[in-house]
């Protein structure tokens, strides 16, 4: 992973312990480890999981205090979009 999407990955988890959403957090930290498996097919697979949390129903449903909707959606929008590169599948 490049530094920029660790980055937006782990604000997404310090905003989820933040307030109070340990599960979702867990499940991210979960997937960045599975992310930096060298098995192409684990990481495809952690890609695809971390695409779908971040969808709106999943985790954009939760509120976060110290950011606006727009931002939490903005935040979960780069997150989906820094892990799509890893979703290629192994044929």
């Amino acid at each position: 992973m490049t530094q920029e999407q660790f980055v937006t990955l782990g604000q997404v988890i310090h905003h989820l312990r933040q307030n109070r959403h340990e599960r979702e957090a867990a499940q991210l930290e979960a997937e960045l480890a599975r992310l930096q498996n060298e098995d192409e097919a684990a990481r495809a697979s952690a890609a695809d999981a971390v695409v779908q949390m971040s969808h709106v129903r999943v985790l954009g449903r939760l509120f976060i205090h110290e950011l606006s909707l727009d931002d939490w959606y903005r935040l979960l929008d780069q997150l989906a979009d820094s892990v799509r590169p890893y979703r290629k599948r192994v044929r």
